[in-house]
């Protein structure tokens, strides 16, 4: 499903100043970031979201503009409850098969349907399928001043579908600064996330946005 091109992509596109390209953060502190893909969903987002609020945890939640545009009061919940919405295109489209007119009116689309919702423009992307090469990071991030967020942590739920590999995948390879890939739409993801945060926590973690790690970072 994923076919990311990021150290070609890294290598071939200089942009000074912060990275275009986070997969992890270094940090000083035992913070992980939950990153939830393609939602929200009236069936599963509430769900996600009653899950994280009773563990006490914050996640980043990558959200598709259609459906964003029709389940506004989703977003509204997550904002309040102190995740944070990133932009997901507005159609799950693969940046690096389309032209960037098209690509323009992908990522616009779906931050004009967050903004709707939230009052706030996203300033994270993350390209469905980590569909990225050069010419997705100078307009993502060179021209619409975006960070690129992909991880360093595929829970792999997307191919799987399976609540025990799900929880394998992720605490067997969390790591401070670690940014984990999940699908909000996965039910077996939901239904290893409690466990999941358990035992996160007891390894001394804390969850928070992906902005907040960022936030974090060492200076290098």
């Amino acid at each position: 499903m994923f076919a990311p091109v990021l150290s070609h992509a890294q290598e071939q596109t200089k942009v000074p100043g912060p990275p275009a390209i986070y997969k992890s953060c270094q940090v000083t502190k035992p913070v992980i970031a939950l990153t939830f893909d393609d939602g929200p969903t009236s069936a599963l987002t509430p769900q996600l979201l009653d899950i994280l609020k009773a563990h006490g945890a914050r996640a980043t939640l990558f959200v598709i503009g259609k459906r964003a545009d029709q389940s506004p009061e989703l977003l509204q919940r997550a904002v309040a409850e102190g995740n944070e919405i990133g932009n997901h295109t507005w159609s799950h489209a693969n940046l690096t098969k389309i032209s960037t007119q098209e690509m323009r009116a992908e990522v616009q689309d779906a931050a004009d349907a967050i903004f709707k919702a939230t009052g706030k423009r996203p300033e994270l992307v993350r390209p469905p399928y980590l569909g990225i090469d050069g010419d997705v990071i100078q307009f993502l991030h060179g021209e619409l001043g975006l960070k690129i967020i992909s991880c360093n942590i595929d829970s792999l739920d997307w191919r799987d579908h399976n609540s025990a590999k799900t929880t394998e995948n992720i605490v067997t390879k969390a790591a401070p600064g670690a940014i984990v890939l999940c699908h909000e739409t996965e039910p077996s993801t939901l239904a290893a996330l409690p466990g999941i945060l358990d035992a996160l926590k007891a390894k001394g973690y804390e969850f928070v946005t992906v902005s907040e790690m960022i936030s974090m970072e060492k200076p290098h």
